[in-house]
């Protein structure tokens, strides 16, 4: 036990010098610890005398300074275009899903009107149900999707030539 108590108080002693904070050993002694849980870490103060640099200390300090604020300088710098970076490819983002929408919209809205004039000439206008109702109907259709399929695949069909000039609104010679 007195090993014990030395010993805790030659830690609080050094303690107590390097830290400039008294400590009286023999009250943490009474307190009943007879180990210490946690050994504090033993704090320095380095001084450096500046006034004894040489020539090259103080070529290597300046040059540490100038080195230090590039540093500083370009992590600014880098951080604005990250932050500069993000905004725009949040931006672009947007601007892709406005075009996406406005893309996916324009077709939806082109596949309905071709959905309702095919099933106005498929059915001759004898549609007592809604449209949805026939285009399931079609899109159950073996028959009717292999050949939309057929159609699908082919090569587009060429306009004879005078069609061509007449549909471009340019005259053939």
């Amino acid at each position: 036990m007195k090993l014990a108590v030395t010993v805790l108080a030659s830690i609080l002693a050094i303690c107590s010098v390097t830290t400039a904070s008294p400590v009286n050993p023999s009250a943490a002694a009474s307190a009943g610890a007879s180990t210490p849980t946690v050994i504090p870490s033993a704090q320095v103060t380095l001084s450096v005398d500046l006034s004894k640099l040489s020539e090259e200390d103080m070529d290597l300090i300046k040059e540490y300074a100038h080195i230090k604020k590039a540093c500083n300088d370009e992590e600014k710098i880098h951080d604005s275009l990250q932050s500069e970076k993000l905004e725009q490819k949040e931006a672009l983002d947007e601007l892709a899903e406005e075009q996406w929408d406005s893309d996916f919209l324009d077709l939806k809205w082109r596949l309905g009107e071709i959905e309702t004039l095919l099933l106005e000439r498929l059915f001759k206008g004898n549609m007592d149900q809604p449209i949805e109702y026939y285009m399931k109907f079609l899109e159950t259709d073996s028959e009717f999707l292999e050949l939309a399929d057929t159609l699908f695949n082919s090569p587009p069909v060429q306009q004879p030539r005078s069609e061509q000039a007449s549909t471009s609104g340019t005259q053939s010679p």
